[in-house]
């Protein structure tokens, strides 16, 4: 989940595009490197098993949520990604305009997380981080000292604008459900 604040930049929001793009590109050669360790077992015992096949983009589920744009940018924002998302993941990203504060909280409880990463330039008030936290929605955020101070121990910390270290974030969402757990419970007692 990505929640738009007034400050963020196009840059901003490449850079989580970016990440996201990484974050399936690892996801499918893990699966494909598993397969080919598979295959390579399977010759040996002559025991093969049709159901372990590399994922496709298809059988990857995480999807990214981008809410908060004015309705004016929206245009904008699309036109960023189709230009910068490859084609196997535009249905992937799903991009809204403002949304009710009551749908706001359910995309706080349905998410994995949420990805806020400006840089001090971009820096807006960090109220989704807050209200992340408060819902008990793990965050990964930029490592910059403002965030770092408010979120502690119960985030994730990226550098600005560095795609691959937010794709390993969250990868380690997707695969650690006791970091997850602890993100939860750590934000619930931050707010």
């Amino acid at each position: 989940l990505v929640v738009l604040d007034k400050q963020q930049s196009f840059r901003w929001l490449h850079s989580v595009l970016a990440g996201f793009e990484c974050f399936y590109d690892i996801r499918l050669a893990e699966s494909k490197l598993t397969a080919v360790e598979h295959l390579l077992t399977e010759q040996d015992t002559e025991d093969t098993d049709k159901e372990t096949a590399p994922a496709s983009p298809d059988t990857i589920q995480p999807a990214l949520v981008i809410v908060g744009a004015a309705f004016e940018e929206l245009p904008a924002y699309q036109a960023l990604v189709k230009e910068t998302v490859p084609d196997f993941l535009q249905d992937r990203i799903h991009l809204h305009g403002g949304v009710s504060a009551a749908s706001l909280l359910a995309l706080y409880h349905q998410a994995l997380g949420l990805f806020y990463v400006p840089d001090e330039k971009e820096l807006g008030l960090g109220l989704p981080v807050l209200e992340a936290l408060t819902m008990q929605c793990p965050v990964v955020v930029s490592k910059v000292a403002h965030l770092e101070a408010f979120a502690e121990n119960a985030a994730l910390f990226v550098a600005p604008h560095e795609p691959l270290q937010l794709a390993f974030a969250m990868a380690q969402l997707v695969e650690e459900q006791k970091l997850l757990r602890a993100l939860r419970h750590n934000g619930r007692k931050r707010t």
